[in-house]
């Protein structure tokens, strides 16, 4: 028992030195232009750390189309300890990742009695470059953070079974629900307990016995099922209230079956041969033939059947699978929140399950004698180490945004999105004319979105454009969704470049009513026109001066 213990001591350090290993570069990575701006670098609640204020707010907010209260308050503990250092908020990251691969192997461990298989199949979830997106964007802590709750809310499960302890089930319920606050992908937590109830608590019977026992496991995890149901409707009402979720007419249900189909053949595909990972995978770029679809159908539906037959030599094969194919539903797309068709970050939970069916595989044919056993040492050893040069690869885009855009462009070639965010990114640092042709491809890609030209017009007038930026804001008014009150107060401005102060107050004070004298820097800017040119007061009603005066009054105290 103690060897044993022991054995157990040492794969568990190993473990966490090869997780470090892997990902130990994101350390000294930037925050990204994607996101992290949301999420931390211009939250101005996040940045305040812990108060009351930020407390309440992360309690109640549905900001960024999520309620995630506990992500909130694990980023705003790391600026309360940290401030605003990247490489401390990715560390935080993978410290909870290393702990994650700790927990997944003790727990197979433990209910297995196979530690070897445990420690393969920790290994394979932990090192993989799948894994980086969740690990190396501090915008993510969600995804490290609700799994590390979750597996937590097996480890009290698994405890509850075992001793049948009343506080065990209450704290697999706590671990649940602060699992769910850190990001919804656990809703699928009950269903996943029914799994493990198979193999390898061993609670499901077969035989005559499979319907009783079948229905008392699903009555005891009711608790389980209602509070799933709650936090999937405050999800959904979340991303929906944001905009996130879109409509059936935009993505029709059968392009979102089309895609759903298609993304779980491609994720396994990513998993086997992890080429071409990219930050979005744009969904609105995405053609399928039938012939695809009926291929990847026939895939799934023909490995359910085969692990199906041999659940009682390897049950291992229906957990592990099921456990894949059950997790992935809350992200395959069916409901559609946001314009990715998939993404790396949504495989973190998933992936045990094909990581289980791999290293229990493995182990199993390694008992087959000496030569299997050697065959499967050292292609372990290989794939290990294969596993974290291209994990480190991986983490080398994400040293900071220009290295992730551009990759991410070479990974998925014409992307809307990465265009956009690669040309701000170039723009801001400066290297305008790169910045401009992202813009313009990106005009070419969507032309009846307004972003690209306003954009543009934002390049033009930081480098003294200003009839070119006034051509681009124009055209950016007759497009979708423009940013109305930047363009009005970007117009003002450069007319006043031009020497135009009548023009210039004109789409000032367009911007003034729209924002019903609200916004600061078109005021300012509006003041400073009529403090010049006492003469163009009399272009103004006396109503809007009056306003004005009185708005200027108020920024004066």
């Amino acid at each position: 028992m103690k060897t044993v213990a022991n054995q157990k001591l040492i794969l568990s350090a190993l473990l966490v030195i090869l997780t470090w290993g892997s990902f130990s570069a994101i350390l000294e990575n930037d925050f990204v232009m994607y996101d992290d701006p949301d999420y931390i670098t211009n939250n101005a609640m996040v940045r305040s750390g812990l108060n009351t204020e930020s407390i309440t707010w992360a309690l109640t907010t549905n900001h960024t189309g999520n309620w995630i209260p506990v992500t909130w308050l694990s980023l705003m503990l790391d600026v309360q300890l940290f401030g605003l250092d990247p490489g401390l908020h990715h560390l935080s990251g993978l410290l909870i990742h290393c702990v994650n691969a700790l927990l997944l192997f003790w727990l197979l461990s433990k209910t297995t009695g196979r530690m070897w298989a445990a420690f393969i199949a920790a290994a394979l979830f932990a090192l993989h470059p799948l894994r980086v997106e969740s690990v190396a964007w501090a915008s993510e802590r969600k995804d490290v953070l609700s799994a590390f709750f979750g597996l937590l809310a097996i480890a009290s499960y698994v405890f509850y079974v075992e001793k049948k302890k009343a506080a065990a089930y209450l704290l697999a319920a706590v671990f649940l629900f602060l699992g769910l606050m850190s990001k919804a992908m656990l809703v699928t937590w009950p269903f996943v307990f029914l799994l493990l109830d198979f193999w390898p608590l061993g609670r499901l019977h077969t035989g005559a016995r499979f319907i009783k026992t079948a229905r008392d496991l699903v009555i005891e995890k009711i608790p389980f099922f209602a509070a799933v149901l709650l936090f999937s409707v405050l999800a959904f009402n979340a991303s929906k209230s944001s905009g996130a979720v879109h409509r059936v007419d935009y993505f029709p249900l059968v392009f979102r079956f089309e895609n759903a189909v298609i993304s779980y053949a491609a994720y396994i595909k990513m998993t086997l041969l992890p080429r071409g990972l990219a930050l979005l995978y744009p969904l609105e770029m995405r053609t399928f033939t039938p012939g695809a679809v009926l291929a990847c159908c026939v895939l799934l539906v023909g490995l359910t059947i085969l692990f199906l037959r041999l659940r009682r030599g390897r049950p291992y094969l229906v957990t592990g699978w099921l456990w894949y194919i059950g997790t992935l539903v809350p992200v395959i797309g069916l409901v559609q929140v946001g314009r990715q068709a998939m993404a790396d970050r949504y495989t973190y939970l998933p992936s045990i399950g094909l990581s289980i069916i791999a290293a229990f595989l493995l182990c199993d044919l390694a008992l087959r004698g000496r030569v299997y056993r050697l065959i499967v040492s050292i292609g372990m050893m290989v794939i290990v180490c294969l596993l974290m040069v291209l994990t480190m690869v991986q983490c080398s885009y994400w040293k900071n945004s220009l290295t992730l855009f551009r990759h991410s462009l070479a990974a998925t070639g014409d992307n809307y999105t990465m265009n956009m965010n690669y040309g701000y990114a170039l723009a801001n640092a400066r290297e305008y004319d790169d910045a401009m042709e992202q813009f313009r491809r990106a005009h070419e890609l969507i032309p009846i979105l307004a972003e690209p030209l306003e954009k543009m017009g934002l390049v033009c007038a930081d480098t003294g454009r200003w009839q070119q930026a006034v051509d681009y804001f124009q055209q950016a008014l007759d497009k979708r969704n423009p940013d109305r009150v930047l363009i009005l107060r970007k117009l003002g401005f450069c007319y006043i470049k031009l020497d135009q102060p009548a023009k210039a107050l004109e789409y000032l004070q367009q911007a003034c009513r729209l924002t019903q004298f609200k916004d600061k820097e078109t005021l300012l800017t509006l003041l400073r026109i009529l403090e010049g040119e006492p003469s163009l007061q009399s272009l103004l009603s006396k109503g809007f001066l009056d306003e004005v005066n009185r708005r200027a009054a108020e920024l004066r105290k």
